[in-house]
């Protein structure tokens, strides 16, 4: 699952930098430190072999989960700023979109994920880690939208 991650990181981080209007982007240095800064905590905590306390476990999966929701909104909205054709759209609009969009993926993968489940589950099972799991991606995207929607500067925007 992590090469996977890491290529559709790797791939739209490389399709942004290569437009000029991503480079236009206020903070698109910091967007890219984000997206790798994604990538490397993912690769870390997926990879990781040690067993640690519960407690522990579920702690450091909601804080990924967290920043993996904000994250790809971001990228998102980041990727409908570079990439729209209309000179306006309304700022709310785009980030509800995009948690929609990436709420609808992020269902669609915990049923994928059951493909590759050492826990033996059927295909169509929400377990309860796939329950705290879209809870935390529900959570994080209704801060996401909040945030834009009360705080328009976070939006992603050009230089100027």
């Amino acid at each position: 699952m992590v090469v996977g991650y890491a290529l559709i990181m790797w791939a739209a981080t490389e399709l942004l930098n290569s437009n000029k209007n991503y480079k236009l982007l206020a903070h698109y240095k910091m967007y890219n430190a984000l997206f790798i800064g994604l990538l490397i905590v993912t690769t870390i905590d997926r990879s990781r072999k040690e067993v640690i306390p519960a407690i522990w476990e579920f702690r450091i999966d909601i804080c990924v989960h967290f920043l993996f929701t904000t994250i790809i909104i971001l990228l998102f909205c980041i990727l409908a700023v570079v990439f729209r054709k209309q000179k306006e759209s309304s700022k709310t609009k785009i980030v509800l979109l995009a948690a929609i969009v990436f709420n609808v993926i992020g269902f669609i993968n915990e049923f994928y994920q059951n493909i590759f489940s050492t826990n033996h589950v059927g295909l169509w099972t929400i377990t309860d880690e796939s329950k705290l799991d879209l809870t935390v991606n529900l959570i994080s995207s209704f801060i996401c939208v909040g945030l834009v929607h009360f705080q328009p500067k976070l939006f992603p925007s050009k230089r100027g």
